[in-house]
């Protein structure tokens, strides 16, 4: 029994240590690749794994092996160099502790996919109904519409602007304070992101909501990507304090979201270098990818962060309250 529990210790161990070193190499081609570009998304977990093959080369029996263990160890070593380097690439603000005590110039945000078939009607307004000044929605179908026309939010978030689709990419923006500016971005292949102008205390702020494709297939990749340089480059052009939130669809140490840091943005995070695991929601936290963000501008500091009550979705949503500088 002994020997076959060393012969499967010694399989896991090659075959998994080639998987991980493997797909390191291959998320290193995201830039040029859909493929390559979904592996990217899983840095944490390939940190994970190397980190494991990094621990189990520390056993005797797998030391005692032909070379190639050493080999896959110090394969796994550079996969995790170069994993945790790419982490590096995150721009974050994260929460102060303790908050402040004047919170006179804070805005509470909320960043939310609702999935267009959750009929969880509790569960949904208990999530949305949580004291945020600005709630970015997506996946609004006309079940999810139904629900925001009810007193509890129709009277909470008076100002609003929705596009109600029967498929995952409905989207909105719900706001307690004015909103003017209204318009939709349309994509290539016909998805659309939210940008609006928020007046609080006569003090203008631009908000989007956006809800890019899956990079499944290299259609969906090229316009996720468009989509996003399109975000950074009217954030570069904005005057006003810029907030955008959404499920893009990737993590925000891919390469396709640099034009987001070049526009001078930053990521809300929990803490810092650490982008919030949001999806999906029945897996345990190491095993969740971060592909819903909130991005500020540098007229914000996060007071606090924190993910939201469960919706019913397969996201969490993600809970923020940002002090604007004067």
């Amino acid at each position: 029994m002994a020997a076959k529990l060393k012969l499967y210790l010694i399989a896991f161990y090659q075959v998994f240590g080639i998987s991980f070193a493997v797909a390191s190499l291959l998320s290193l081609f995201a830039p040029l690749n859909f493929f390559c570009d979904l592996i990217c998304q899983f840095a944490y977990q390939l940190i994970l794994g190397s980190v494991l093959i990094l621990f189990l080369y520390l056993n005797r029996s797998i030391r005692a092996t032909e070379r190639s263990a050493k080999v896959i160890a110090i394969a796994n070593g550079v996969s995790l160099v170069l994993n945790l380097q790419l982490l590096q690439a995150v721009q974050t603000i994260s929460q102060n502790s303790p908050p402040s005590k004047d919170q006179s110039n804070c805005i509470k945000v909320m960043q939310c996919n609702v999935n267009n078939l959750n009929l969880d009607r509790k569960k949904i307004i208990a999530t949305l109904n949580c004291g945020a000044d600005i709630l970015c929605l997506q996946e609004i179908a006309p079940f999810t519409n139904d629900l925001l026309s009810e007193k509890v939010l129709k009277e909470a978030y008076p100002y609003r602007i929705i596009l109600i689709r029967s498929d995952s990419f409905g989207i909105g923006i719900l706001s307690r304070y004015p909103l003017k500016d209204c318009k939709m971005h349309k994509t290539e292949l016909q998805t659309a992101s939210m940008e609006c102008t928020l007046v609080r205390d006569g003090q203008e702020i631009k908000v989007f909501s956006v809800h890019t494709l899956p990079p499944v297939m290299p259609a969906y990749y090229e316009s996720r990507n468009n989509e996003i340089a399109h975000l950074a480059a009217c954030a570069a052009q904005s005057d006003s304090p810029v907030l955008i939130m959404g499920d893009f669809n990737c993590a925000s140490w891919s390469p396709h979201m640099k034009p987001i840091f070049s526009a001078q943005l930053k990521e809300v995070t929990g803490y810092p270098k650490y982008p919030p695991q949001s999806w999906h929601v029945r897996l345990l936290p190491p095993f969740r990818l971060p592909l819903d963000h909130i991005f500020v501008s540098k007229h914000f500091s996060a007071e606090r962060f924190g993910f939201g009550c469960e919706s019913g979705s397969d996201h969490l949503p993600l809970l923020a309250t940002l002090k604007m500088s004067r």
